[in-house]
């Protein structure tokens, strides 16, 4: 009886933590699984696939989509397409790395200033994300399609590396001191990787991060004083397309063109969604790192109390 009575505890704590807007958060996201299942699933069963997955997710360690498909299929008696369990796996799985990383060990000071910084980026990162989704799904455009459905963990991990690096440039352009901008790369670098290294099919992130920072970074280069985003906007698009409905990511060769044909209507609602995100996420992150490096070439030199009160001022 008191196994019983501590393990609905467990799950009564653990329900709280993954749906922390109660009844109204698992009304809403029921109703996008019954969405993705195309009607397959009623309300309970998906509320109660929702509520499983999630538990599941939270706490194992193989993360993997084929391990979580496998488990959403099985789930589910098989009554779904492998289209449709991929598409639950992509809703359920960005939800969780929209949020922070879970806090690990803090060795020092300076990482508690540097896990701050990693935060910042991947709260913006997921608002990104989210704003482009949302831009697909109410695009008339894509009315006959799955809309923001299809672009996972994939676009996501894209998202990230891009805002990672914008950190950097902001790093540079700010004259940040080149041990400290170095530290607080890797820092974000390995805490990345942990947590997309069990979602993704590539066992390479590191190649495949360098990659995408070398290739930015050779943008960058090519400006004469003018700064042009759309530059830097055309090659995440590229990413972005490939990697829809897609957990392998892949080296691109930035001097090259598009690796993906897409009908040029199609195009518009991600070029929308990238532009708006520009405007009201990426000025916002800007503007917050703008206000950390300003006025040192150290920041890790301020307090920690100093970094928040400068990241939250408006």
């Amino acid at each position: 009886m008191k196994e019983k009575i501590k393990l609905e505890k467990f799950f009564d704590k653990l329900n709280k933590k993954l749906f922390p807007g109660g009844k109204k958060q698992h009304k809403k996201e029921t109703q996008e699984i019954m969405k993705l299942s195309n009607g397959k699933l009623n309300f309970d069963e998906s509320l109660n696939l929702l509520l499983a997955t999630s538990a599941l997710f939270s706490m194992a360690e193989d993360r993997s989509e084929s391990r979580m498909i496998g488990y959403i299929n099985k789930k589910t008696n098989r009554k779904l397409s492998n289209e449709e369990d991929k598409a639950i796996f992509n809703f359920i799985a960005s939800k969780f790395f929209i949020k922070p990383m879970e806090k690990e060990k803090i060795k020092n000071g300076n990482d508690k200033k540097f896990l701050r910084i990693y935060d910042l980026l991947m709260g913006y990162s997921g608002r990104f994300y989210k704003f482009i989704i949302d831009c697909l799904d109410t695009s008339s455009l894509l009315k006959d399609s799955n809309g923001g459905r299809n672009y996972g963990v994939s676009t996501l991990f894209e998202i990230c590396i891009y805002f990672l690096f914008r950190l950097d440039f902001s790093l540079v352009v700010f004259r940040q001191k080149y041990d400290t901008r170095k530290k607080l790369f890797l820092f974000c670098v390995e805490n990345l990787k942990k947590e997309f290294e069990n979602k993704l099919e590539n066992n390479n992130l590191n190649k495949i991060i360098d990659n995408r920072m070398d290739g930015y970074g050779k943008i960058v280069r090519k400006w004469n004083k003018e700064i042009k985003i759309e530059d830097l906007h055309f090659c995440l698009l590229e990413l972005i397309k490939q990697a829809k409905n897609n957990n392998k990511l892949e080296f691109w060769d930035f001097e090259k063109g598009p690796i993906t044909i897409m009908d040029v209507f199609k195009e518009i609602p991600l070029k929308s969604g990238l532009m708006g995100g520009e405007k009201a996420i990426m000025i916002a992150f800007s503007c917050a790192l703008k206000r950390l490096f300003k006025d040192n070439d150290d920041f890790i030199l301020l307090s920690l109390n100093e970094i928040n009160k400068r990241i939250n001022e408006r």
